[in-house]
C-alpha cells in the first residue's frame, strides 16, 4: 500500500512538473487540453513502468517523466519504417512523372518536326517515290495526343495540395500516412478520368505506328537495289528506321519503369 501510494504521488508530481515545464499556466483552452493529454500519456507510461519493475517509488521522477514523454510522443520504429516506404515510393513516382512528360514531349516534338517541314519538302521534290510518307501519319496523331496528355498530367505541387489535413486537429504521426495515400489516390483517379482514354489511344497508336514503320522499312530495303530514285528510296528507309526507334522507345521505357516499382505499385 505504501509503495502504491508513493508511486501515485510520484506520478502526480511528475505530471505537475511537466505542466509547468512545457506550457506553464497560460490559461489558454487549447494548451490546457494538450497539457491534459500529455499528463494522461505520462501517467500511463509511468504506471506501466512501475507495474513491470515494481520499483516506481525508488526511480527518479524527472528521469521517468522524460522517458515516458519520449515514448508517448516519438513515433515507433514501424511508423518510421512505413514513412520511409511512402517517401521512397513518392520519390519514384515523381521521377516517373518527370520521365513520362519529358519522353512524351521530346518524342512528340521529334515526330512533328521530322515529318514537317523536312520530310514533306522531300515529298514535294519526288512525290512518286515518296508516297509512303503518308504511312507515318499515325506518328503525327500520336504526337498530338501526347501533347494533350502532358497538359492534363498533374504536377507534384498539385498532388501535395490535395493532402487535406485539418489544421486545428491533433493527428498522431502514424495517421498522417492515410492522408497522404488518400491524396495520391485522388490525384491518380483524377488523372485517369482526364487522360486515361488518351493514354490507351496513345499506346494503341504506338503499336500501329510500329507496324507501319516496319512495312516502310521492308519496302525501303526491297527498293535499295533500284538505281532510279535512289535518294528517295534510302531516305524513306531511314525515315522508317527513325520513326520505329521513336515509337519503340516508349515501349521500352514503360517496361523499364514497371520493373523499378515495387510489386504492389506495378499495376
Amino acid at each position: 500500500m505504501r509503495r502504491g501510494a508513493g508511486a501515485a504521488g510520484a506520478n502526480a508530481a511528475t505530471a505537475e512538473e511537466i505542466d509547468q515545464d512545457v506550457y506553464g499556466d497560460s490559461g489558454d483552452e487549447e494548451n490546457d487540453a494538450e497539457r491534459e493529454m500529455i499528463r494522461e500519456s505520462v501517467s500511463y507510461q509511468e504506471d506501466e513502468m512501475g507495474s513491470r519493475s515494481g520499483q516506481t517509488s525508488s526511480l527518479n521522477p524527472k528521469k521517468m517523466s522524460g522517458t515516458a514523454l519520449a515514448k508517448a510522443f516519438l513515433p515507433s520504429v514501424s511508423d518510421v519504417k512505413q514513412c520511409l516506404v511512402y517517401t521512397d515510393l513518392a520519390i519514384k513516382m515523381q521521377l516517373i512523372m518527370f520521365d513520362l512528360s519529358s519522353s512524351v514531349w521530346w518524342s512528340s516534338l521529334a515526330e512533328l518536326l521530322i515529318w514537317f517541314p523536312f520530310s514533306f519538302f522531300v515529298f514535294c521534290v519526288d512525290p512518286e517515290r515518296m508516297a509512303f510518307i503518308w504511312m507515318f501519319i499515325p506518328h503525327l496523331v500520336r504526337a498530338a495526343i501526347g501533347l494533350i496528355i502532358i497538359k492534363k498530367m498533374p504536377t507534384s505541387h498539385e498532388m501535395v495540395s490535395k493532402i487535406s489535413i485539418p489544421p486545428n486537429e491533433k493527428i498522431p504521426f502514424n495517421k498522417v500516412s492515410k492522408f497522404v495515400v488518400t491524396a495520391a489516390r485522388d490525384s491518380a483517379l483524377e488523372f485517369q478520368l482526364k487522360a486515361g482514354k488518351l493514354l490507351l489511344v496513345y499506346a494503341i497508336l504506338t503499336l500501329f505506328a510500329l507496324l507501319c514503320d516496319l512495312i516502310v522499312v521492308f519496302i525501303g530495303v526491297a527498293g535499295i537495289n533500284n538505281d532510279s530514285g535512289a535518294f528517295s528510296t534510302v531516305f524513306i528507309y531511314l525515315l522508317g528506321v527513325v520513326y520505329f526507334l521513336i515509337a519503340f522507345y516508349f515501349i521500352g521505357w514503360a517496361v523499364a519503369v514497371r520493373q523499378r516499382l515495387p510489386v504492389y505499385a506495378q499495376a
